[in-house]
């Protein structure tokens, strides 16, 4: 335990990892917190900044939440949805058939907005061709390898380094999940084996339900704080 304490000292510089990277398919990862990061496609129209985004998110690191970030049109007639609101578009997925689904919209902002693809949209796993006809313009996306930028997000998102710097004051502040005992490799977490402890030097408490019934990868020992890659 001192020795974590110890290290604690030098975690400024050491336990997080600004996340902004543009794989060669021109896929976009970066993070939007210390534990979540956003995958994103900007539009091949030239004259759009609309982007195609779903996030990766700890602790189960699965891509989800498919949505759209589209820029209000430069239109006297164009009424910004509200939030929360449903509007419908026409979506096209590697040039077959036409589908018509629904946006929520999750975020107005003036200028831009959010808006999450709900209902039964086509599969984007595997597209190459993403093409959508809705209130804001015709916009279509080229997602060559997107299940390759899927990968490198899941494997950025397994590690166990906040994407960003937290104050050392709320690391401290806050709680996080500890051996109460010696944990041997193989051995299943349970409610006796985990205890929860200043520092926040490991998984959050909020994630203890998901901990238990785990196996963990390595040896713990007593003490020391857990992270994801122990399980």
């Amino acid at each position: 335990m001192k020795f974590f304490l110890s290290f604690f000292a030098f975690l400024p510089l050491s336990i997080f990892s600004e996340i902004d990277i543009t794989t060669i398919d021109s896929f976009r990862i970066i993070n939007a917190g210390p534990h979540m990061l956003l995958v994103k496609k900007y539009s091949e129209n030239p004259q759009s900044d609309n982007g195609f985004i779903f996030h990766v998110k700890r602790p189960h690191c699965f891509a989800d939440q498919p949505s759209l970030v589209m820029y209000s049109p430069d239109s006297e007639d164009f009424v910004e949805p509200e939030e929360d609101s449903i509007t419908k578009a026409k979506i096209r997925v590697n040039l077959k058939k036409t589908k018509e689904i629904d946006l929520r919209v999750y975020l107005a902002l003036g200028e831009r907005s959010v808006l999450e693809l709900k209902g039964n949209f086509p599969s984007l796993r595997g597209a190459r061709v993403m093409e959508l006809d809705s209130i804001y313009g015709k916009d279509k996306w080229v997602l060559d390898h997107i299940d390759k930028a899927i990968e490198e997000a899941t494997k950025i998102c397994e590690s166990f380094a906040p994407y960003e710097e937290e104050e050392e004051t709320v690391i401290v502040q806050r709680r996080g999940l500890y051996a109460n005992k010696d944990i041997k490799k193989g051995e299943v977490f349970n409610e006796n084996s985990i205890t929860v402890l200043r520092p926040a030097l490991g998984i959050l408490p909020k994630y203890r339900k998901i901990v238990i019934g785990k196996q963990a990868k390595c040896d713990i020992h007593k003490g020391d704080p857990i992270f994801w890659d122990n399980l």
